[in-house]
């Protein structure tokens, strides 16, 4: 016998935390040897945490995981065992995800991961480089402080395996011909998976089978370990850290747990995979023509001879949970992660009473069973929070205190959350607001409902801090949203509505319990108003849509075929159509919605959550004219008899199809739509093609083809705006003709196309590094066609004229072509006008920023079908500058600048009043504001300036409070209530002034204000879209103006928030696009700042702004959809990918920015300014107006600043 004991582990890892993260890996491989294990493994990642997203990008993080390695390596935590610890590394200029194998203080090996997630919540390829040498282990030279450390200097890296053990990386393992199939024929016995799969509803099943299947006709111990926890971010890792030996499961984890450390342990005798291997002919025969993988030899044993005191692992009976025990369990360890990691010492729900609220308490519920039961391993940060949590500071036998309930609705539903609350044992409060339900017409009716659902949120985040005050518990509530997965399918809510909190546990989660109602409008003995009588669909129907939709990737016109043969037995094609249509209809009008929905727990595979997972445009047009009219078509040639008649697998009750629009659910008008302006330079001159990004590879493919003879490239791209990116891509392409040559044609989008970029056009014609044509940047036209006349032969000639392109052609690698027969080309002709050199046309940084967001915003309201914006204008520095872009966008726009069409003339016809196009702006933009004197003067001026609607609204009144918790709390109030009103107007002064449709609300919170998270969640920085949230604005001393202005007092943003504006874009900068952590932006603002600053104030000023950073990053996951225009913008949903939970203390990197202070002499600092050199601000921390800083110990989630 050949026995071995083998351990993998669940580890509840948190990203980017590096010394909670090394000492989980300590206590796991200790416990592993404490069992007597020979081999340990561990997830995917382990050291960094698999949630670090843009992170992976930064140096400091491949840097640290080096030093934490080393960590391990020098103690005696490797001794006698084999350990893969997880982690990125960089070789050469290639990042890769690895496993180190580790063995006795060495590292023996070094695993890449070769196959990369990219689907789903992964976007492993944006971080990672895919290990494509699968015939090879190549020599890597250890760091030079590795290097000493161990005594080692290059290790094996690459694919292969050590002596019977290989690796296998989490998605590897799911490709059609995965690394463990070949492995086996080269006589690996030990696969370990070290993987970082997250929870989903029934996949752990799918997930074991594969692996009892892998091992069943193949042999071989099969080891999985898998993270286990929320590391920062939507995903519940969900563990199951499992050994399963040919086919059978000897050893499983839990699924769900508290524990932050377990280890799972297994004793097998491989003589069994050999035997089992002996046994099958079809894998001897394979195994005599295999191809060969590369192998490391070790000098070390890891069998034992047989022994009776050592007992065999036996076949397990696979552990699943029920569905309801998944929905239960899974969400609830994400809560309780979430709260002891973010400082918070309770929750906050407002509990209506009805499915999804009461769904939502029931899984906190279930969460404090969970922790007062001992589900945890008890340590001192469990200690506080339970401390905090409890009165008694003893943990209860109960779950009362842990979570607070607000509710408020009919008596029915009112007595059910009172039940519930009392069942749960929260503190509950009643909370009426039925005063403001009952409205007169449709419009007002409507408002009044979304001002109900809007003061439920308020009200929600007053408590949520408040409540800990009152109950004297330090800290604050975290608020939880209770908004289903098909409600934000459906988009069947009021955008920043109660649907917006902090965290929402069941944002994913299918509710069908009971029949789900609103309750916004009056209850009487005749009307109840019914979820889905309102939608004009079931909850059972919206669910086959969005499984339909996102998980068999349907459009409408294959929807509508599958529903055919699913519903054909209750349903004619025509009703399919109408159902089909109705569903795209709502959908498409509400996907704005899904942008700036809560951070919810991720369980189902058909989730809409627009930030990682189901990527979209937000702006469609709701009649799909092209897809219906297929439809139509399809409908039109079927016959009832074509139509099967079984039932299908989701077949259902077909619901009303007629349009009922109520609760919270607006249709658009019927006439709504998107006018397609797809702006493309066309000409047929050219003989190859480069499609965009292939252009700013380093090799490009124009390069070659140069050498092949192509003369004229042409250059399809869709590029985006972004300030002073213009100048670069010309000179790209005068740099590319300049010295080899040829005509370089580049055509490009113009305008946005349904997403928060604009694409700024710019057709342009190269010749020999000279523009001889040039299209406009920033159009309202439709179409651009941009022409040049060209003689090739100057291209000719300059490329006989060089040496060194004629060598290179001489031995050119030879490119396929395609012969036509058709001249290009036209003789001499005296008719014809050859183009000649222009000035390049530049705009200034202040026009870009004036006609980019101006077109944006012109498209947006013209293809959304709104009849003018509301912005609510104080007359600081945003908002007026967002006035100052809309009246720019009104001046393109009355002065004819855009191709008028059917669309335009509506457009303006309900714009202006007098139904022409006037010669002023008047009436386009409509304006809300209120403040001090002063700003309300500016907002005055500014208003008749650009000749809008102006209506000034004071809410003075719930200004001052008395403590700073009172005050902070009526601050923030006065900030929600201006969105509040913002959106009312925007629903109310359409009707009021007799104009259809409705005004989109502009946000007007730049982009520095994101990045230090200096605004309040959900106030009127939230708005439908924000034409200034990437722009950096440094016009006037910006001021929020949420305290009382006195003569002797006025609130400044920059003294809020403890920075200057100037400063924080210095270090927007080196995070984003330097790609900068706290250590290597310390290093960088040592030499940059180092002529006006010691090594210590840079330091405090690091550790200041990664502070504040990290505490706000949160409110980033719900940002209003913004015009992209900087490099360093925060904007979470596609530009930067980070977790939004981290330790605000970053212990690991600040000890390591005082360990370089304490190193550094007044001697060593350049004293000479830097590229970024800017006057130093007051280091120290002053809080005030919004900001608030936590406490030491307190982790981020503020909903204050």
């Amino acid at each position: 016998m050949r026995l071995v004991k083998v351990a993998t582990c669940n580890l509840n890892q948190w990203a980017m935390e590096f010394d909670f993260n090394t000492r989980q890996i300590k206590h796991s491989i200790s416990k592993a040897k404490q069992s007597g294990a020979i081999i340990r493994l561990g997830p995917e990642l382990e050291i960094t945490g698999y949630g670090c997203e843009d992170h992976f990008l930064e140096l400091d993080t491949v840097n640290h995981s080096w030093e934490c390695l080393k960590e391990i390596l020098l103690g005696d935590w490797t001794d006698d065992i084999v350990c893969s610890i997880g982690m990125p590394i960089i070789k050469g200029s290639e990042r890769y995800n690895c496993q180190v194998l580790c063995l006795n203080r060495k590292i023996i090996m070094i695993r890449r991961k070769m196959w990369l997630a990219n689907d789903g919540n992964y976007r492993e390829l944006r971080w990672f480089t895919a290990w494509k040498q699968r015939d090879e282990l190549v020599d890597f030279q250890l760091p030079i402080e590795i290097s000493e450390a161990l005594g080692q200097n290059s290790v094996p890296f690459g694919y292969g395996f050590v002596k019977a053990i290989a690796a296998e990386v989490c998605e590897e393992f799911f490709t059609p011909i995965p690394p463990h199939s070949e492995l086996a024929l080269n006589g690996v016995e030990v696969f370990m998976n070290a993987s970082g799969s997250h929870h989903q509803l029934r996949k752990l099943d799918v997930r074991l089978r594969a692996f009892i299947g892998a091992t069943h006709t193949r042999g071989g111990v099969y080891m999985y370990s898998n993270h286990q926890g929320c590391d920062g971010g939507r995903l519940y890792y969900d563990g199951c850290a499992s050994v399963v030996v040919n086919g059978d499961v000897v050893a499983q984890g839990s699924q769900f747990s508290l524990k932050d450390v377990e280890v799972v342990v297994a004793q097998i005798d491989l003589d069994v995979v050999s035997s089992l291997r002996g046994s099958v002919s079809s894998f001897q025969e394979q195994a005599s023509c295999k191809t060969k993988v590369p192998s490391v030899e070790v000098p070390y044993s890891l069998c034992q001879h047989f022994n009776l005191k050592t007992r065999l692992s036996i076949p397990l009976k696979i552990k699943y949970h029920s569905p309801e025990e998944e929905i239960a369990f899974g969400p609830g360890c994400w809560l309780w992660d979430y709260l002891r990691r973010s400082g918070a010492s309770g929750f906050l729900l407002p509990l209506s009473g009805g499915a999804d609220s009461s769904s939502v308490a029931a899984i906190v519920g279930c969460m404090c069973q969970l922790v007062v039961k001992g589900e945890f391993e008890c340590s001192v940060k469990c200690c506080s929070i339970l401390d905090c949590l409890f009165r008694n500071k003893q943990v209860p036998q109960v779950t009362s205190d842990l979570a607070s309930v607000e509710y408020k609705l009919s008596d029915l539903t009112r007595s059910w959350a009172k039940v519930l609350a009392d069942e749960i044992g929260s503190w509950h409060l009643d909370v009426s607001i039925d005063a403001v339900l009952d409205g007169g017409s449709n419009v007002e009716n409507l408002s009044l409902q979304n001002i109900q659902a809007r003061i439920r949120m308020v009200l929600a985040f007053m408590l949520a801090s408040l409540l800990p005050w009152v109950h004297s518990k330090p800290g604050f509530y975290l608020v939880l949203g209770s908004s289903n997965v098909d409600k934000g399918l459906r988009g069947y809510l009021t955008k920043y509505d109660c649907s917006s909190a902090d965290i929402n546990p069941i944002g994913s989660i299918n509710i069908e319990a009971a029949p789900p109602t609103a309750e916004l409008e009056p209850i009487g003995s005749d009307y109840s108003q019914l979820d889905e009588v309102d939608m004009g669909m079931t909850y059972e129907e919206l669910s086959v849509y969005g499984r339909l939709r996102k998980i068999f990737l349907c459009g409408p016109v294959s929807m509508f075929q599958n529903l055919c043969y699913r519903w054909g037995a209750r349903l004619t094609p025509s009703q399919v159509a109408e159902k089909v249509k109705h569903f795209f209809k709502y959908y498409s009008i509400n996907r704005h919605k899904m942008t700036v929905l809560t951070p919810s727990y991720h369980a189902e595979s058909y989730s809409p959550e627009d930030n990682r997972f189901d990527l979209r445009q937000f702006l469609y047009d709701a009649r799909w004219p092209y897809q219906f009219r297929k439809i139509d078509e399809l409908v039109s040639e079927l016959n009832v008899k074509d139509v099967v008649q079984e039932p299908g697998e989701f077949e259902t009750v077909a619901a009303a199809s007629s349009e009922v629009v109520g609760g919270m659910g607006v249709a658009a008008q019927s006439d709504v739509y998107q006018v397609l302006n797809i702006k493309h330079f066309f000409i047929l001159r050219a003989i190859a093609a480069e499609v965009c990004e292939e252009f700013f590879t380093p090799i490009p493919p124009h390069s070659e083809l140069a050498l092949n003879g192509v003369e004229v490239f042409m250059n399809a791209s869709g590029s985006h705006h972004q300030l002073r990116k213009l100048d670069v891509r010309l000179r790209a392409f005068i740099g590319a003709t300049h010295t080899r040559g040829g005509v370089y044609m580049y055509s490009n989008h113009q305008g946005c196309d349904g997403g928060r970029l604009y694409y700024d056009g710019c057709a342009s014609v190269v010749v020999n590094g000279d523009v001889v044509a040039q299209g406009s940047q920033f159009s309202l036209k439709d179409v651009e066609v941009v022409v040049a006349q060209i003689d090739l032969d100057v291209v000719s000639s300059l490329r006989g004229s060089v040496s060194s392109f004629q060598e290179q052609a001489s031995c050119k690698t030879k490119v396929p072509s395609v012969e036509v027969p058709y001249s290009l080309c036209q003789h001499f002709n005296l008719k014809t006008r050859l183009s000649i050199p222009l000035k390049i046309k530049y705009h200034s940084p202040e026009e870009e920023i004036a006609f980019g967001p101006g077109c944006w915003l012109w498209d947006y309201l013209r293809r959304s079908g709104a009849s003018g914006f509301l912005l609510p204008l104080s007359g600081g520095a945003d908002s007026s500058s967002v006035a100052a872009i809309v009246g720019c966008m009104c001046q393109l726009v009355v002065k004819g600048e855009f191709e008028c069409s059917v669309k335009c003339c509506s457009i303006l016809d309900c714009l202006f009043r007098n139904k022409q196009v006037p010669q002023v702006t008047s009436d386009l933009a409509s304006v809300e504001y209120k403040l001090s004197d002063l700003t309300r003067s500016w907002a005055k001026v500014l208003a008749d300036e650009i000749g809008s609607w102006h209506l000034d609204v004071s809410i003075d009144a719930v200004l001052d409070g008395g403590s700073n918790v009172e005050n902070l709390s009526l601050q923030n109030i006065q900030a929600r209530i201006r969105m509040v009103l913002a959106f009312m107007l925007a629903s109310l002064l359409p009707w009021v002034h007799s104009k259809p449709g409705f005004y989109l609300v502009l946000g007007s919170s730049n982009v520095d204000k994101g990045l230090r998270g200096y605004l309040t969640k959900y106030d009127c920085s939230s708005a439908d879209i924000n034409p200034i949230g990437s722009i950096n604005i440094e016009a006037a001393p910006p001021t929020a103006e949420l305290e009382p202005i006195g003569s002797d007092y006025s609130q400044l943003d920059e003294v809020d928030m403890g920075m200057t504006y100037e400063e924080l874009s210095v270090y927007g900068r080196l995070r984003k696009i330097f790609l900068c952590g706290p250590v290597s932006m310390f290093q960088n603002l040592c030499y940059r700042w180092g002529a006006r600053l010691t090594p210590s104030q840079v330091a405090e000023k690091v550790k200041h702004f990664f502070k504040y950073y990290s505490i706000n990053r949160h409110k980033m996951t719900v940002l209003t959809p913004s015009y992209h225009a900087e490099s360093y913008s925060p904007e979470d949903n596609r530009f930067d990918l980070r977790q939004f939970l981290y330790d605000a203390r970053w212990p690991y990197q600040f000890r390591k920015i005082d360990e370089l202070v304490s190193e550094l002499n007044v001697k060593d600092v350049v004293q000479e300014p830097g590229e970024f050199e800017t006057v130093a601000a007051a280091s120290s921390e002053v809080v005030g107006g919004m900001g608030v800083a936590a406490q030491v110990q307190a982790i981020p989630m503020l909903d204050s600043n």
